[in-house]
């Protein structure tokens, strides 16, 4: 690729207490195919010797520009800000410390948005892996891709990833920078600004990231909530949503959220004739979903399967189209690569998300999750 007046991308790392990660890091940057980029890297007075392994790629090359501070900031959204107001680029890309990207992530993710000229702040798939385990050990994180997918997740969680997280500069100052007194959630926060602005959020359906999961974590040391779901993420993301919600107060979010997800699931199935997709990994979700559509009067066809499932017959791929040209929809009942496989294969079909078929998986949980919280006794919402 020929990079002259190309644009500069400003990559932000912030870093506290890192040795064991942060040359992996710089080291994934600096591997870039894109080469007009800077790294920004906030500092906050480690006592390891993070700081000692700054200095000493810095000397290696000129386009690693160090922020050193005398403490530690009041949060990652202030180290971000304060990255970014030292920054040139024209877009911003977040490099967590503890993480690393694949060599083409930059190049990717610029096509990506010069591609989609509407596109303002985009991520991407990215794996998840427990230290002291590789890149090849993680589980890949098949995240929503689709515009119309991630507006509607947002309402209940950050379907964007905040690692890989790729944003035009003068988008990011529109919104007015990261929310500096959120200990977490900063970039869900800028996520839901952004969609309050009608702004597009998309997602590059390719693995960019390597995610890094240990103990020393941020969001491994988020406060726990009384009430510990899978998501378990503390109010500070819960107020998040409830904005979202026009401001709704913390105590009723679950209310109204199991509200708003069964309203656009209804209002999605109004032909009241369905088609599902199983995955493996989520196949548990069929019998939930097939409990939810039981008292709703809706018809479900048959199931994407090598056989019968749940009672329901199975389908041949061959005869979507013609089920397609009568109305039915279609339900992904899968995260995974089958999903994304089904997805695509409907899509060259000409079907649309949320017209003609959707992903259950991300609703389901939600619904499953306000359903648990409300029947456990001690608390009945999860705040802290």
């Amino acid at each position: 690729m020929i990079f002259k007046n190309k644009p500069l991308i400003s990559v932000i790392m912030c870093a506290w207490n890192e040795e064991k990660f942060i040359e992996t890091a710089i080291k994934s940057i600096l591997n870039q195919t894109y080469r007009n980029f800077e790294l920004i890297i906030v500092e906050s007075n480690s006592p390891d010797k993070t700081a000692k392994i700054i200095k000493k790629y810095t000397k290696i090359d000129k386009r690693i520009k160090p922020i050193f501070l005398k403490k530690r900031t009041s949060s990652i959204a202030a180290a971000r800000n304060l990255a970014i107001k030292n920054s040139k680029g024209e877009f911003y890309a977040t490099a967590d410390a503890d993480d690393y990207s694949i060599p083409s992530r930059l190049e990717t993710q610029l096509k990506f948005m010069e591609k989609y000229t509407g596109c303002e702040i985009c991520g991407s798939w990215f794996t998840k892996t427990k230290y002291p385990g590789t890149a090849h050990d993680g589980d890949i994180q098949y995240r929503s891709w689709h515009p119309k997918d991630i507006e509607n997740e947002l309402h209940f969680r950050n379907s964007l990833s905040g690692p890989s997280n790729f944003i035009r500069a003068k988008t990011f100052h529109l919104l007015g920078g990261y929310d500096e007194k959120l200990k977490v959630a900063e970039d869900y926060d800028l996520h839901v600004k952004a969609l309050k602005l009608g702004m597009e959020l998309r997602a590059v359906p390719k693995v960019l990231v390597h995610y890094r999961v240990h103990s020393e974590s941020i969001t491994h040391n988020v406060p726990p909530t009384p009430w510990k779901n899978p998501l378990n993420l503390g109010s500070a993301w819960d107020a998040k949503v409830s904005s979202l919600f026009f401001d709704v107060p913390i105590n009723e979010i679950y209310d109204v959220q199991y509200k708003w997800i069964n309203n656009k699931l209804e209002n999605f199935l109004n032909c009241k004739q369905v088609i599902l997709f199983k995955g493996e990994r989520e196949a548990i979700f069929v019998p939930h979903f097939l409990e939810w559509v039981a008292n709703r009067k809706i018809d479900v066809e048959g199931i994407i399967s090598n056989g019968y499932y749940c009672g329901i017959k199975p389908i041949k791929r061959e005869t979507i189209k013609n089920y397609l040209k009568k109305g039915y929809k279609f339900i992904i009942c899968s995260q995974d690569k089958i999903g994304v496989n089904a997805a695509n294969f409907l899509e060259s079909l000409g079907a649309k998300v949320w017209v003609n078929y959707i992903h259950i998986v991300p609703y389901l949980t939600r619904l499953v999750e306000i359903e648990a919280a409300k029947k456990y006794k001690k608390h009945k919402y999860n705040v802290c």
